[in-house]
């Protein structure tokens, strides 16, 4: 048993989606302010995947490339620099917890939903 195939699994909830492009929402949030709107479609690629550790193969369930267009707040990349130099200065901690992790989990759905519908969210 490969210790990767679960990440072809839909059923895992580890996939490209919910790992991989959740963290890039987030650096877009970081960035340019919370997302507003978005639309999405994601695609299956590479339906065969070989596994790394064991050099077999697994067929891939879940989507593995995703196009995005979103519209954010537009927060000031300044002020996103400022509150970032505060934390490290005043030894706080405002950095995204465990409400921001739900909201990128919200995000994703989004991005699903809009994805599979092909209706913007």
């Amino acid at each position: 048993m490969s210790a990767y195939e679960y990440l072809d699994e839909e059923v895992a909830g580890a996939g490209f989606l919910p790992v991989a492009a959740s963290h890039v929402l987030d650096v877009v949030e970081a960035v340019l302010g919370d997302i507003t709107g978005i639309d999405a479609r994601t695609e299956l690629l590479w339906p065969q995947v070989r596994l790394p550790d064991t050099g077999g193969t697994t067929v891939r369930e879940v989507p593995d490339h995703l196009d995005a267009i979103v519209r954010t707040s537009s927060v000031d990349m300044g002020e996103v620099c400022a509150g970032l130099a505060r934390d490290i200065e005043d030894g706080t901690h405002h950095t995204p917890g465990l409400g921001h992790a739900l909201h990128n989990s919200r995000l994703i759905a989004r991005v699903e939903q809009a994805a599979r519908t092909g209706v913007r969210q």
